[in-house]
C-alpha cells in the first residue's frame, strides 16, 4: 500500500513538472534583437559639419545612436543651421544625425523655449534623423568669417584725380605703396570686404598755363610726392573701388606757383581686387540661430 501511494505522488509530481514547460517543450534562449543602425565612419559624411536649410525638410527626433523609438516626423523649417554629427545606415538607407542649434539668446522667451523643445527636446540633448539624401540636397554649407579687421599692405595706382578750386580732372597718376587694415561686412559671407589704406608715393602731375597762373607757358610734366587715405570695397572677391584723399607736393624748383601745391584732391580707382585677406579666416560658429 506505502509502495502504491508513492508510485502516485511520483505520477502527480512528473505531470506537474510537463505541465509547467512552456508550449513547444523544453525552454529556449531569447532571440536577439534585431540590429540597431549602422554608424559610419567620418570619413563617410560627405556634407560638410554645419549646414543651414534652404527648403523644410523631414526629420525624426532620435537619440544620439538614432533609435527613434516611437517618434514621429516633424518639420524641419527652412533656414534652420544645425550640425552634421555623423552618418548611419538602417535598412538599406543612409541616414545623417543632426542636432539643430539653440535659438540664439535675445529671441524672444516664448519663441525661444518653443523652438527649442521642437528641435532640441525639453533637456536640450535631442537629435533628429534625416535621410541622407534629402538633406544634401536641400541644405547647404554654411560658415561664419572672422570681421575683425586684418593688416593688409600692397602696391597702389590712382589713375584720375579731381581737383578743386579752379574745379579740374586730371589723368596724374598716382604710384605708390599703401598699408592698412582690411575687413568683411558680414561673418556670413567671405566675398564682401573693405579696406582702409594710408598710402605715399609718387605722382605725375601736368605743369601748365592754367594751374601756374599763367608762369608756365608751356605744359610739362614733373615728378612729385603723394600721401593719400582712402577706403577700398571690393565685391565678389573680384571688383574693386577705392575713393582716395590726398594732396602732392611738388619739389621747391618745380612749384613756379603751381595752384595745386599741397592741395587736397579726390582720386579714384576701379578695377579688379587689388588687397586679400591673408586667407579666408574661418571660425567656428557659437551654434546659435541667426538674430
Amino acid at each position: 500500500m506505502i509502495y502504491k501511494s508513492l508510485f502516485i505522488l511520483s505520477a502527480v509530481f512528473l505531470s506537474c513538472s510537463v505541465l509547467a514547460q512552456p508550449a513547444g517543450g523544453a525552454p529556449t534562449s531569447t532571440p536577439a534583437p534585431a540590429s540597431g543602425p549602422t554608424i559610419k565612419s567620418k570619413d563617410d559624411v560627405s556634407v560638410p559639419s554645419y549646414r543651414i536649410s534652404t527648403t523644410a525638410i523631414y526629420g525624426t527626433p532620435c537619440d544620439i545612436k538614432g533609435i527613434t523609438g516611437l517618434a514621429t516626423d516633424i518639420i524641419i523649417d527652412a533656414k534652420i543651421r544645425f550640425t552634421v554629427l555623423f552618418e548611419i545606415e538602417e535598412g538599406n538607407k543612409d541616414y545623417y544625425i543632426i542636432q539643430v542649434w539653440q535659438a540664439h539668446n535675445k529671441a524672444d522667451a516664448t519663441k525661444k523655449t518653443a523652438f527649442d523643445a521642437k528641435y532640441r527636446g525639453t533637456t536640450g540633448t535631442s537629435y533628429l534623423k534625416v535621410q541622407a539624401n534629402i538633406l544634401a540636397s536641400n541644405t547647404t554649407d554654411f560658415k561664419l568669417y572672422s570681421v575683425r579687421m586684418q593688416p593688409v599692405a600692397g602696391p597702389l595706382i590712382i589713375p584720375v584725380k579731381l581737383r578743386m578750386n579752379p574745379f579740374e580732372f586730371t589723368s596724374d597718376v598716382s604710384f605708390g605703396a599703401a598699408v592698412g587694415g582690411s575687413g568683411r561686412f558680414s561673418k556670413y559671407q567671405d566675398d564682401n570686404k573693405y579696406t582702409l589704406l594710408l598710402s605715399g608715393g609718387i605722382s605725375s602731375v601736368t605743369i601748365d598755363s592754367l594751374s601756374t597762373f599763367a608762369m608756365v607757358k608751356e605744359a610739362t610734366d614733373v615728378p612729385a610726392f603723394y600721401s593719400s587715405i582712402g577706403l577700398v570695397v571690393t565685391l565678389r572677391n573680384n571688383f574693386t573701388i577705392g575713393i582716395f584723399g590726398g594732396m602732392d607736393l611738388l619739389s621747391a624748383s618745380s612749384r613756379n606757383n603751381w595752384r595745386y601745391h599741397a592741395k587736397p584732391w579726390l582720386g579714384l580707382g576701379i578695377g579688379v581686387s587689388m588687397f586679400e585677406l591673408a586667407g579666408k579666416d574661418e571660425k567656428k560658429p557659437d551654434l546659435k540661430q541667426k538674430k
